[in-house]
């Protein structure tokens, strides 16, 4: 229906949050924040339809720990992180603090992650290693938002991270 807004709703509205999906008025986003079967609602003009959300446990291969977050490499390949924001990069609400695993680093298959006080450092199958977050440049109080390479054209058999270094 062109113009409609839509209404959704869920039963579950603390482990899978719903919502208009900005720009589109009838197109909803959902986003679990837990494993398990969701029922999600959605109405258009007194046009109702549910829809059952099954989301499969995620699996984690490996994590690592730093002063406020946890990373850890789903079995998957993508890399999540928890707890305080500094590790979250651009794709994620910043420095916000979440209880509940968040996709970082999309487009990126990490091996190893390493987690700092304020950065996280992942070093991809490649060898390269790719940093995010407060003081993630070499040397620099400078924020990176996204993964960016260490530069020098290194290549990297592990990493392991510091409070202020990797």
């Amino acid at each position: 229906v062109v113009g409609a807004t839509a209404t959704w709703s869920t039963d579950q509205p603390n482990d899978v949050a719903v919502a208009a999906d900005e720009g589109y008025d009838a197109v909803g986003a959902v986003t679990p924040r837990i494993a398990g079967t969701f029922t999600v609602h959605a109405t258009i003009q007194n046009v109702s339809a549910t829809y059952q959300l099954v989301v499969p446990p995620l699996v984690f291969s490996s994590y690592n720990a730093g002063s406020a977050m946890v990373c850890a490499i789903a079995t998957s390949h993508q890399t999540y992180c928890w707890g305080y924001g500094y590790g979250f990069d651009a794709s994620s609400d910043l420095f916000e603090q979440r209880n509940y695993p968040v996709p970082v680093a999309i487009g990126h298959t990490f091996a190893q992650v390493a987690v700092g006080y304020a950065h996280v450092c992942g070093l991809e199958t490649t060898g390269h290693v790719f940093c995010w977050g407060q003081s993630a440049a070499a040397g620099s109080s400078d924020y990176l938002p996204v993964p960016t390479e260490v530069s020098g054209n290194h290549v990297f058999s592990s990493i392991a991270a510091g409070v202020y270094h990797t």
